[in-house]
C-alpha cells in the first residue's frame, strides 16, 4: 500500500513565490505537518528493513542453521567443500591391494554341474582320458523363468446309502487367504520394505513374479501383514519403553486427504517402534513414550518437556540454532559466533571420549569451563541482544538443564542421530507415497517400519521373519519375537 504524506491539500503544491506569500501561522502549520510525515515514514522505514531482514532470514534457512532435512537445501545454496591436502593417490584400488574376488558357492548347492575335459593334448595331439581331481571352478548364477506354485485343494462331496451328502473339509492348518505366507511376506517387502507404491508392487507381481493379482489384493497382503505383526510389535513397544536410554524424533506423514499426521519414532540400540498420530503435541509424545523413565534424547521441541524428566537435548540442533544466531546482526550475531565456537571446543572433547583417550569423568571436569561460559553467552544474550533474538536466548535457557546430561550419564549420546537414521527410511517412503488413508494403513505403516527397522539393527533378514510371522498367523499360532534375547537365541535370519 502507498505511504502518502499527510499534509492538509491546500499544501501539496507550492512554489517560492507561493511560500513567501504565506503568513507565519501557515508556515507553522506547513512545518508540523512536514515533521508528522518525516517521523511516519521513518517509521515505515524501521518496519520495512525488520520485514526484510526477516525475510532474509527465512530465505537463507537451510539444514546447516535450522531444522529443515540436507533434501530440502537448494542446489546452489550448498555449503561450499571443507578444504583439504590434494591425496597424490590416483582414485581406486591402490598397488598391492587385495583383490576381492566372488567367493564360490559350495559344489553340494550348485544346481547343475557341466564338466569339460580337453580331448587331444594341445602339444602333440595324443587323445586325453581320465579327470582332474582340482579343476578350475567357473561360476554364474541365472534366474529361471519364475512360475509360481499353486496348489490347489478339491473337497469332494459323497454320498452314503441312506441318501446324505457329506462334502469333506478342508484341512484345518490352510490359510482362510487365496495367497500363501511366501507371496503375502514378499508383497509386503516390496511395499514396505523396498516402498514401492501399491500399483508398482502389482506390476512386479503380475510383470515378474507371474502371480495373478489384483490392487485390492495387495491391500489385502498388507492388512493381513498388519495383523500378524501386531503380537511382535507390541513386544517391541514394551522392550523400547524400558530401555535405560531411548531417541526420539517426528517427521510430517500424510493421513487422508490433505490431513498432514506426525509419524514418531522412539529408538534403542538393538529396536525401535513407530507411531502415527495426528498431531504434534505432548499428548502424542506421551502417548509413544508411555512408561518410559530412562534418559530421552531429542531435540529442543517443547512438546518432550513435559514427557521426561531425565533428558538430552540434542546438541547437532543446537549447534543449527547457534549458527542461525551468528548470522544475525549485532549482537545476537557476536554471541552465536561465540557459541559456536564453544561448541568446537565441547566436541573436541567429545570425540576423545568417543575414541577411549578420555574418559567421562576426565571429560566432565574439563568441560566445567565450557558450560559456566555456554551459560553466560545465553544469559548475556537473553538480556543485551536485539529483541527479535531474545526469544532464543530464553527458550535455549530454559532447556540448559538438559544440555549436560551425557557428560554424567553412561550410554547417552549428545545428538539425537540414532533417531533421525531411523526415520530416514520413513522419509523416503512419505516421498514416495499419498501417506495413509485408513486406520488399517496407518497401523501397517508403523508396523511394518518398527519390524523392518528392528531388524536391520539387529542384523535379521525381513523378509524371512516376515515370512515366518505371516506363516504363524495363517495357523493360528504365535509369531516369532522380535526381542534381541531371541536373536542371541539363534531365532533369526541373518544377512548372508
Amino acid at each position: 500500500m502507498p505511504f502518502m504524506l499527510n499534509i492538509p491539500p491546500s499544501f501539496q503544491r507550492f512554489d517560492r513565490k507561493t511560500l513567501e506569500t504565506f503568513s507565519k501561522d501557515k508556515l507553522i502549520d506547513l512545518v508540523l505537518a512536514l515533521q508528522e510525515s518525516l517521523h511516519a515514514y521513518q517509521e515505515r522505514v524501521v518496519f520495512l528493513e525488520k520485514r526484510v531482514e526477516e525475510l532474509e532470514r527465512r530465505l537463507g534457512r537451510n539444514s546447516s542453521n535450522s531444522s529443515r532435512p540436507p533434501s530440502s537445501d537448494f542446489p546452489g545454496n550448498s555449503p561450499p567443500p571443507k578444504p583439504s591436502q590434494k591425496s597424490k593417490r590416483n582414485p581406486g584400488a591402490q598397488p598391492g591391494h587385495v583383490p576381492q574376488w566372488r567367493t564360490l558357492v559350495p559344489e553340494e548347492e550348485v544346481t547343475r554341474i557341466h564338466h569339460h575335459r580337453p580331448k587331444n593334448c594341445r602339444v602333440c595331439g595324443q587323445p586325453l582320458t581320465g579327470d582332474d581331481p582340482h579343476p578350475v571352478r567357473h561360476q554364474y548364477i541365472d534366474l529361471p523363468p519364475i512360475v509360481p506354485e499353486v496348489v490347489e485343494h478339491q473337497c469332494h462331496s459323497l454320498t452314503c446309502r441312506c441318501g446324505a451328502v457329506t462334502q469333506a473339509a478342508l484341512p484345518p492348518e490352510l490359510p482362510d487367504t487365496p495367497f500363501g505366507p511366501g507371496l503375502v511376506a514378499m508383497t509386503a517387502t516390496l511395499t514396505g520394505v523396498c516402498h514401492l507404491s501399491k500399483r508398482r508392487a502389482l506390476d512386479f507381481m503380475n510383470n515378474v513374479l507371474n502371480v495373478p493379482m489384483s490392487l485390492g489384493g495387495v491391500s489385502n497382503c498388507e492388512a493381513q501383514t498388519a495383523k500378524a505383526l501386531a503380537e511382535p510389535v507390541a513386544e517391541i513397544h514394551e522392550y523400547v519403553q524400558g530401555s535405560p536410554v531411548a531417541y526420539v524424533d517426528e517427521t510430517g506423514f500424510g493421513l487422508g486427504h490433505r490431513q498432514k499426521g506426525w509419524l514418531w519414532v522412539m529408538a534403542v540400540p538393538l529396536a525401535m517402534m513407530f507411531a502415527l498420530a495426528r498431531n504434534r503435541t505432548a499428548e502424542a509424545a506421551k502417548r509413544l513414550v508411555g512408561s518410559f523413565r530412562g534418559v530421552l534424547v531429542t531435540d529442543r521441541y517443547a512438546a518432550y518437556n513435559a514427557v521426561a524428566e531425565l533428558r538430552q537435548v540434542c546438541w547437532a540442533h543446537l549447534k543449527r540454532d547457534f549458527q542461525a544466531l551468528s548470522e544475525r546482526p549485532g549482537r545476537a550475531g557476536r554471541t552465536g559466533k561465540e557459541l559456536l565456537g564453544e561448541h568446537r571446543k565441547l566436541f573436541r572433547l567429545w570425540h576423545r571420549v568417543r575414541d577411549g583417550t578420555l574418559t567421562r569423568g576426565q571429560f566432565s571436569r574439563r568441560t566445567a569451563p565450557i558450560r559456566r561460559r555456554i551459560h553466560d553467552l545465553l544469559f548475556n544474550g537473553a538480556l543485551t541482544a536485539e529483541a527479535d533474538a531474545q526469544g532464543v536466548f530464553c527458550e535455549m535457557l530454559k532447556a540448559e538443564r538438559w544440555f549436560w546430561t551425557f557428560a554424567e550419564a553412561e550410554g547417552v549420546e549428545p545428538t539425537n542421530n540414532e533417531a533421525e537414521r531411523c526415520i530416514r527410511g520413513a522419509v523416503l517412503w512419505r516421498k514416495g507415497s499419498f501417506g495413509v488413508w485408513s486406520e488399517r494403513g496407518a497401523r501397517y505403516v508403523e508396523r511394518m517400519l518398527t519390524v523392518t527397522g528392528t531388524c536391520r539393527k539387529q542384523g535379521r533378514q525381513a523378509y524371512g521373519y516376515l515370512r515366518e510371522a505371516i506363516s504363524a498367523h495363517q495357523r493360528g499360532q504365535k509369531a516369532p519375537s522380535l526381542l534381541p534375547v531371541a536373536a542371541k537365541t539363534g531365532n533369526c535370519h541373518k544377512i548372508a
